[in-house]
């Protein structure tokens, strides 16, 4: 098949995530595939097409979409499907795709996606990666029911509309869209979870990325790695961290977003003793921190009404580490690592909870070990590239 991927997400060459894994895997069965991808505004290129590990790779130049304040977000938001949709056309107009995929962030790319399926009469798949815009309002970035509320709800229906295949992260996502939102008889939504391709085995010891980072060899690592922003509700972290005074427990957040700087700064004014912030860390270094850390940390605001699921569970299931997540109510996330026995459920906003899990891994090695191979186990059984791919290629085999 000729498979066109639609994305803001693709990495830079030699690095790679959910998207450059689950396209690698369509790759190595045959299938020719291009990807159309925004490059920010702030790398300072133009759009340019390279071929990528036997991918032909569009690099879209459009505004900044991610890691910048709201205002700006949001017109880059509005343009971004002209810009893709003449890039396209530019760079892949004589070819005839058979199937066409998207995921999401961004809505605004509806239109495309409405545009091109109609054009090259191919089947369309979309990865839900996010509902948006009820996710932001949530948080109270933008107001429900107002304009812009709206404007990004007309562009979500459209885009569900041109789907033929919605593939949702989680069980909890399948039933939130068919209870909220009024789908076609022929529509097919399905979970399709985030997956990786599993790769990631260093034989260094835990002391040599210790050393180097001047981190404690004796203590329970609890790492968080990831985005910095308001999905997570940071706030709610920093607070409990001042609670926390078990001797075992060490806590490294590494990362960088739009609240990196208020969780350096407030780190910084309480000078708390078991606590490390890096910014920015190259990625072979973080993900050897990820192999020798103790515990994993998933955090999502309490406030979220939309099941979101939060696709670093995948990196530390790799890791073969416990997962301590805190989350809201509505996400199914908790509940998955709690079933099979990889990790400990707590609720967005309960402290106690928050620090009775601590104490039980920080103090406890056993349990930990027996935790990250059930995550291990986990990630092999459903979240692998494979089982995407074969979720996908189920709809077009014979």
């Amino acid at each position: 098949m000729k498979i066109l991927f639609l994305t803001i997400a693709w990495p830079s060459y030699g690095e790679h995530n959910i998207y450059t894994d689950l396209m690698d895997e369509f790759v190595e069965h045959g299938h020719n595939v291009h990807v159309a991808c925004s490059i920010e505004a702030r790398h300072d290129q133009k759009t340019a097409l390279d071929k990528e590990n036997n991918i032909q790779v569009l690099r879209i130049k459009t505004g900044n979409l991610t890691k910048t304040p709201f205002i700006e977000k949001g017109v880059a938001n509005l343009l971004i499907g002209m810009q893709f949709e003449k890039a396209i056309n530019q760079h892949f107009g004589n070819i005839k795709f058979d199937l066409i995929i998207m995921s999401t962030p961004p809505v605004a790319l509806s239109g495309v996606f409405k545009s091109l399926k109609h054009k090259y009469g191919a089947k369309t798949y979309l990865l839900l990666k996010d509902i948006w815009p009820q996710g932001i309002a949530d948080l109270g970035i933008i107001r429900h029911n107002g304009l812009i509320f709206k404007y990004f709800s007309w562009q979500e229906k459209r885009l569900y509309d041109a789907a033929d295949y919605i593939g949702c992260m989680s069980l909890a996502n399948v039933k939130f869209l068919n209870k909220n939102y009024k789908f076609s008889p022929s529509k097919i939504i399905e979970e399709n979870p985030n997956s990786i391709k599993i790769r990631r085995k260093y034989s260094s010891s835990k002391d040599s990325v210790f050393e180097k980072y001047n981190i404690p060899k004796n203590r329970c690592i609890f790492i968080y790695g990831g985005n910095l922003g308001k999905p997570q509700g940071l706030s709610f972290f920093i607070k409990v961290l001042r609670q926390i005074d078990n001797p075992n427990a060490f806590f490294l957040i590494v990362g960088d977003g739009t609240e990196a700087y208020y969780v350096q700064s407030k780190l910084e004014k309480l000078k708390l003793e078991n606590v490390r912030y890096m910014h920015q860390l190259p990625k072979d270094d973080y993900e050897q921190l990820c192999d020798t850390a103790d515990v994993g940390l998933l955090f999502l605001d309490g406030r979220y009404s939309i099941p979101n699921f939060p696709s670093r569970l995948l990196s530390y299931c790799e890791s073969s580490i416990p997962i301590l997540s805190c989350t809201d109510a509505n996400t199914d996330v908790g509940d998955i690592i709690k079933k099979y026995g990889c990790g400990i459920k707590t609720l967005h906003g309960n402290e106690n909870a928050f620090i009775s899990a601590v104490n039980k891994l920080a103090n406890d090695s056993e349990l930990r070990k027996k935790m990250g191979k059930n995550a291990f186990k986990l990630l092999e059984e459903k979240y692998t590239t494979k089982c995407s791919y074969d979720i996908i290629m189920k709809h077009f085999r014979g």
